[in-house]
């Protein structure tokens, strides 16, 4: 389905409006935290364990924050390698089309310091966020290729990792009691 460049332009001055609007909100914050870094030491936490010795800790901050999505990790991978090592990320005409996914800095030098008393919870739901798209790619594949069948594997891969969470919740060790007092 093609798109008519009166539709594209729109689309595409909507997003810079966008992109301004959210900037200018945001712009106090980045000010501040600029003239006022953070100072502090980092809190020793969990999250910050090794995964394969600690089960427990993997299944809270790994596991069940990703879900199914780990299993679209080698599609993301194929899609973000550079040059050449895979068609998705270029169209006919040779453009690239994962250039944002491939091409970014190291979290160290777009955060500097304050990358280091930030929760994973953060980086979770920003790394969860920026694969969707490409999930999203690889769901459109799936449908076009295996129809009804893909509709059912998507659909009970969502409900997996809902259902993942919501068990995880009552099988957790260390999970707080209710009603308990402080």
């Amino acid at each position: 389905m093609e798109g008519s460049v009166r539709g594209v332009i729109s689309r595409a001055i909507m997003f810079a409006r966008w992109r301004d609007w959210i900037g200018a909100v945001l712009l106090p914050y980045w000010i501040s935290i600029v003239r006022h870094p953070i100072h502090q030491m980092p809190i020793p936490h969990d999250s910050r364990a090794n995964y394969l010795p600690n089960l427990i800790a993997g299944m809270n901050y790994f596991i069940v924050p990703y879900g199914v999505l780990l299993l679209a990790f080698p599609f993301i991978v194929s899609l973000v390698l550079p040059s050449g090592a895979c068609g998705h990320c270029y169209s006919a005409s040779g453009s690239r089309l994962c250039w944002p996914w491939a091409d970014h800095p190291s979290a160290e030098m777009v955060a500097g310091t304050r990358i280091r008393h930030s929760h994973l919870r953060a980086f979770t739901l920003w790394a969860a966020l920026l694969a969707l798209p490409l999930v999203g790619l690889l769901a459109a594949e799936l449908l076009d290729r295996f129809q009804n069948k893909a509709a059912v594997g998507l659909a009970l891969a969502a409900v997996a990792t809902f259902g993942l969470a919501l068990t995880w919740l009552n099988l957790n060790p260390f999970h707080p009691q209710l009603g308990a007092e402080c």
